[in-house]
């Protein structure tokens, strides 16, 4: 059999020694096994050498024209084409590396050592993340119909850039550490590596003029993660890098080469949209959290604390707790399995200490600047914590920045040759540690067990309390055993659930990719099971009584995480449990709004919408949700694609497009929902003047 892991190691090292002793057991004479080889080969980019030298870029020549050698010869023509175009791509891509290497050492940052360059970045990342906290809370985007009130909409927090336009602060704060993260491992290539370790020179305090220099390294980095995005992007879904050029020819000064991405973004809307829901998800998680009992609050740093129940060393962590049980369906209280060394507890008081205690001042305040942390400190602090001495090593070693991390959020402490540890505490001015946690495991690879089967109980619970027929069996067909996760009898239709709790892939083409492809595996299994109780009904009936019968049945892949699709895919709905959740629970949709404005007052809820027709939930309104899901109307028109242009070179420019999301206001959200515009006067003139009640005034 064709070894896929073993595989992509070979190509990995290059090494046509290897890549030959796997072909030959499964035979040169399968033309699917060449299929897979090439496939492999594209998926991996093992023919792009960034970083390398003439030496390296020669042995990869030589394998690249084995590998052609052995294709031309033993497979088809139109494979032969595809390597060929590949190989072209490959070269292109390449190319571009190179210009944004040649582009960097031509400015006066390079000219500085290592030690500036390195500290230099980081610091002015520090500067940057400082100001755009400053600005938090400047704009929020409010009716123009009323005197000001807002909708908590994450699409709406805003805050202006140097040109007065509005961005998203999320987004610029993440793109400053993803570039930063970027700039110090284009940096290590330059002889600050030990192996995937990346050992950074002693911290030294950077001057302005270094940290006014170092913005060229984020910039290039920037477009570096561009390109990298495209490469990605193209050799995963088969797309196509289209080459542009103006000019007479390369010797015309005038000549111009355009690398455009043609990108199809259908995917990362999904996920987009996805990331969206589950921010507006921890927002209304996070305001019931306020609403719950007083916690035991411990220091760390002073005292012993345990995992008694109710007993956290801050809120974070304690809303880190509530946010991975109830909005990711994750075993935390109840599953004692360790991952990466740690349990989900222990990963989660972990990560709450060192926000705690060396990313807050004394007054709970944010820290913005780099805090050196001793690393048997750091661990007597975690065991304070109640984590052993083995777990809080496996710790400090996971969150050290290094090649194979994703970016400074999951790994926030660098280490230098001294072996002293600087922590990026900037970071976490306002992290989410649940997205933290998940960007961890992945970074990791590490797989959750046992969500699945919690995810199932919850889906079958949520139909029980609201007193509708549901059952979840096993079942067995021509010796085979089959899972049903939940079947549901509701006003003569018949409702299959296949229940899944992926969690969201972290924003990379390739984990996109693979998480589609689970997806699709999950419609043939809902779709297999529907084809299955079709044709043995008795199997069903022997959960809904003898008697029970249904005018049709309706196939639905349901998902923990908040993934939906309008209208069905191939004959399956896409539907997710926080909208089944509310669906089943209330009749009416209510919005969050802000009656101060600023996104900092008391939020209040208003009902918009009606889910139901009647006092109760039929089938009929299920379908309804289910061909047209509500949640997916507050961001339908507000995402598109826009095109990222970047100079790499004075004759060559990348293009890649990526998904932009605008505002959006309370008349267009009310619009969304239904509301004819003399609705929306009726509303919001009804909102200002229970804003502007004495009973809620100074709240």
């Amino acid at each position: 059999m064709y070894n896929r892991e073993q595989m992509k190691e070979a190509l990995g090292k290059l090494s046509w020694k290897k890549v030959s002793e796997l072909i030959e057991p499964v035979g040169f004479s399968d033309p699917e096994v060449f299929d897979r080889l090439i496939q492999d080969v594209v998926r991996t980019g093992c023919l792009i050498r960034k970083h390398a030298t003439p030496k390296q870029r020669k042995a990869r020549d030589k394998f690249r024209a084995r590998l052609r050698a052995l294709i031309a010869d033993k497979a088809s023509t139109e494979l032969v084409d595809y390597l060929d175009l590949h190989i072209l791509e490959c070269a292109r891509i390449e190319e571009a590396f190179d210009a944004i290497l040649a582009r960097v050492e031509e400015c006066a940052i390079s000219k500085r050592t290592a030690q500036e360059q390195v500290w230099g970045v980081v610091e002015r990342t520090i500067a940057e993340i400082r100001i755009i906290h400053k600005k938090l809370g400047e704009v929020v985007i409010k009716s123009s119909g009323s005197d000001g009130f807002a909708f908590m909409n994450p699409l709406n927090v805003r805050i202006k850039d140097e040109d007065g336009n509005l961005v998203n602060p999320d987004a610029i704060v993440n793109n400053l550490i993803e570039s930063m993260g970027s700039a110090i491992k284009m940096l290590a290539y330059g002889g600050l590596l030990d192996g995937q370790r990346i050992v950074l020179p002693p911290y030294l305090a950077t001057s302005e003029q270094v940290q006014y220099e170092a913005i060229i390294h984020h910039l290039y980095a920037q477009t570096w993660e561009l390109i990298e995005e495209g490469s990605e992007h193209i050799r995963f879904w088969d797309e196509e890098l289209v080459v542009e050029e103006e000019g007479a020819g390369p010797n015309d000064p005038k000549h111009q080469r355009l690398f455009r991405f043609d990108l199809d973004l259908t995917s990362e809307v999904f996920f987009f949209t996805a990331r969206l829901r589950l921010e507006q998800q921890s927002l209304q998680n996070n305001l019931k959290f306020k609403r719950l009992a007083q916690l035991a609050i411990g220091d760390p740093s002073k005292e012993k604390v345990s995992f008694a129940p109710n007993s956290f060393v801050s809120e974070d962590e304690a809303d880190a707790l509530l946010s991975l049980s109830a909005v990711y369906n994750y075993p935390i209280v109840t599953s004692t399995k360790e991952y990466g060394g740690l349990s989900f507890r222990e990963w989660i008081r972990a990560y709450a200490v060192l926000q705690r205690c060396f990313a807050r001042d004394k007054d709970g305040e944010p820290v913005f600047h780099l805090v050196p942390i001793d690393r048997e400190s750091l661990k007597t602090t975690l065991e304070l914590a109640s984590l052993t001495g083995e777990k809080a090593e496996a710790f400090i070693s996971a969150l050290t920045f290094s090649l194979d991390r994703i970016d400074v959020y999951d790994a926030p402490l660098l280490e230098d040759s001294d072996g002293q540890l600087q922590f990026f505490a900037a970071a976490y001015a306002a992290v989410s540690l649940p997205k933290v946690i998940l960007s961890q495991f992945s970074s990791q690879e590490i797989q959750v067990y046992g969500k699945g089967e919690i995810f199932e109980a919850e889906v079958q619970r949520m139909f029980k309390e609201a007193k509708i027929p549901v059952a979840g069996f096993k079942y067995k067909l021509d010796g085979y055993q089959f899972d049903c996760d939940a079947a549901v009898l509701w006003d003569n239709q018949l409702f299959l659930f296949e229940c899944k709790n992926f969690s969201l892939p972290t924003g990379r083409a390739s984990d996109d990719y693979f998480f589609m492809k689970k997806l699709e595996e999950a419609e043939e299994q809902i779709r297999r099971i529907g084809e299955q109780l079709t044709e043995h009904p008795d199997i069903l009936r022997q959960y809904f009584g003898k008697e029970s019968h249904w005018e049709a049945v309706h196939l639905v892949l349901l998902n923990a995480m908040p993934l939906a699709i309008a209208g069905q895919v191939d004959g399956v709905y896409y539907y997710d449990a926080s909208a089944l959740g509310k669906f089943l629970r209330e009749r009416e949709i209510s919005i969050l709004i802000d009656p101060s404005g600023s996104q900092g007052g008391a939020p209040e809820r208003v009902a918009t919408y009606c889910l139901w027709d009647g006092e109760t939930p039929s089938a009929s309104d299920f379908l309804s949700q289910l061909y047209d899901p509500i949640q997916l109307k507050l961001v339908q028109g507000k995402l598109a694609p826009e095109w990222n242009v970047k100079r790499l070179s004075p004759q060559l420019v990348a293009a890649v497009p990526f998904v932009k999301s605008e505002t959006i206001t309370p008349e267009e959200m009310l619009a969304v929902l239904g509301h004819t515009p003399e609705s929306v006067k009726s509303v919001l003139k009804d909102l200002d003047a229970k804003r502007k009640r004495p009973d809620n005034q100074g709240a």
